[in-house]
């Protein structure tokens, strides 16, 4: 690589992408892009009258970071970082049309200038796509860079300085970043007078108490979905952990985290502390671990805990669970805009019974483990109107097989639709064999067709996945427009359903969802007719 000048040493960015047809990604929404996302000087964002960055023979982070020095590229120059040390782990910012992820992103912070300017102006955002060249690097990580220097933001509001990779050198050593103390909860909030100077740097503050619990304020009347808000004013951020919801008055001994500009229609130009796993949050009161999901769903366990309801909210204290070798047995079903699911099972439960449980996740989520796999899960548990969900999980990969995992084989009498919410079976990967189509479909409380069926035993057979034999979804504005959308109607394209159908085996997991016990199978080899 030819050698750069000083002033073209560094990069960050989130690409603009609205003329492509992307959206970005924060807390598990999916955002259509503002098109006046970048800017062509560099006064779109923080005024740093005073600062001088130190002397050092490379680009350094505050130089990309601090307005108007005499070494700050101009948007788009290609720069390098040399010796900075990855501070966070890699979460998603963009996905394409298709919900597939498409730009990627973590924090750096600069080794050179830390202690010079007390952390200030030295962390910043790098983001990469697929075609990103090198090793991906981990957190502690002491990596060289090559990109471009660009930044992002909504129009009207503060841009945030990134580095846009391209390539990523081998980690030279391993050093964790020591996080920046503050005193001050507001001094880093939103509109602070450090919160420019703290953007995108390692930070801890102590002896914390939340304020706001649900529906955080954001940009232009919007929420800010899976935060919350504590002294200050100062929005803890679930981008990169989703800490579960805490209640009004909950008091912290700490909570650590990057300090992030939001860049959402969302949430752009608002400050937030963004912690990166469940280590980084320390409640003063922290609460008892279950470690058996046999525990959580058999309620005559003895270590059975008290499951909060959430219908939808709840100021109760969930349930934490701290699960080991957990087999993944279905990923990828859609809840929300916000939200995807999967189904995680103890094998060494022989006869499957409270053996299973449903994991809520958040959308933007970059590593979802397969089917098959066998993960470690951290989160806390609830009931959302009768469903038992593990929520804010945390993932840790022990074996990444994805061989095919075998259902545990049981009557349509176990399964009927109306067996309640202490089935055994919720939450398991089961097979029933032998069964007929008996009711060719069954409205949602709307009155719509959404392609459930029943089958021998009163057995619904759900949708939580896709799969052909059921045809598929009429667009909602379709219906709204006039088209009879009902069972009457019959109108879902590619529609097999048929009465007296006759399935040799339907497998899938166990799912209460609508005030019905359903077996969702997870795509069209889960369907056997004869």
């Amino acid at each position: 690589m030819p050698k750069m000048t000083r002033s073209l040493l560094l990069c960050s960015l989130v690409l603009a992408t609205a003329a492509c047809g992307e959206s970005k990604t924060n807390n598990g929404t999916n955002n259509n892009n503002n098109t006046n996302n970048n800017n062509t000087n560099n006064n779109n964002n923080n005024n740093n009258p005073g600062v001088t960055c130190p002397a050092s023979a490379s680009l350094t982070v505050c130089d990309l970071k601090v307005d108007g020095g005499e070494h700050q590229p101009q948007l788009g120059d290609p720069v390098v970082l040399e010796q900075v040390v990855v501070t966070s782990p890699t979460f998603v910012i963009l996905k394409d049309t298709d919900g597939n992820p498409s730009l990627w992103a973590f924090f750096v912070q600069d080794l050179a200038t830390t202690d010079e300017l007390d952390w200030r102006f030295s962390g910043i955002e790098v983001t990469y796509r697929a075609d990103v060249q090198g090793q991906l690097p981990a957190v502690g990580d002491v990596i060289r860079i090559e990109g471009s220097y660009r930044d992002f933001g909504q129009e009207g509001a503060a841009r945030q300085k990134q580095l846009s990779a391209t390539f990523f050198g081998d980690a030279q050593s391993v050093m964790p970043a020591t996080p920046k103390l503050v005193a001050d909860a507001s001094a880093i909030s939103t509109g602070g007078t450090q919160a420019d100077d703290y953007e995108g740097v390692l930070v801890k503050l102590e002896n914390l108490t939340a304020s706001v619990v649900t529906d955080v304020p954001g940009a232009n009347g919007s929420s800010i979905f899976g935060a919350f808000v504590v002294d200050g004013g100062l929005i803890v951020s679930g981008t990169i952990y989703e800490e579960r919801r805490v209640a009004v008055g909950e008091e912290f001994n700490s909570i650590t985290g990057v300090l992030r500009m939001g860049t959402a229609p969302f949430d752009s130009g608002i400050s937030m502390l963004t912690p990166r796993s469940a280590d980084d949050v320390d409640r003063k009161n922290p609460i008892v671990t279950v470690d058996s999901v046999v525990a959580i769903q058999d309620p005559t366990h003895p270590d059975h805990p008290s499951i909060c309801q959430k219908n939808p909210t709840t100021t109760e204290t969930c349930p934490a669970v701290d699960f080991k070798n957990m087999t993944v047995t279905a990923n990828d079903s859609y809840v929300s805009t916000n939200l995807r699911a999967l189904w995680i099972q103890d094998m060494s439960v022989t006869d499957g019974k409270f053996a299973g449980i449903k994991v809520t996740y958040a959308a933007s989520l970059a590593d979802v483990p397969q089917v098959g796999n066998v993960i470690n899960v951290t989160g806390q548990v609830a009931d959302f109107y009768g469903s038992r969900q593990l929520e804010f999980p945390t993932f840790e990969v022990v074996n990444s097989q994805t061989a095919t995992v075998a259902p545990i084989v049981v009557s349509s009498a176990d399964l009927a639709r109306n067996s309640g919410t202490d089935n055994p079976y919720e939450g398991v990967l089961v097979e029933i064999q032998d069964v007929e189509v008996t009711t060719v479909c069954v409205e949602a409380t709307n009155g719509r067709d959404f392609g459930n069926f029943l089958v021998t035993g009163n057995v619904f057979i759900g949708n939580a996945f896709n799969y052909a034999y059921n045809g598929t979804l009429v667009p909602s504005t379709m219906c709204d427009a006039g088209v009879d959308c009902s069972c009457a109607g019959m109108t879902r394209p590619d529609d097999n359903r048929t009465l007296g159908d006759r399935f040799t085996r339907i497998t899938g997991v166990m799912n209460f969802s609508f005030d019905d016990m359903r077996l969702e199978p997870r795509g069209d080899d889960d369907l056997v007719l004869e």
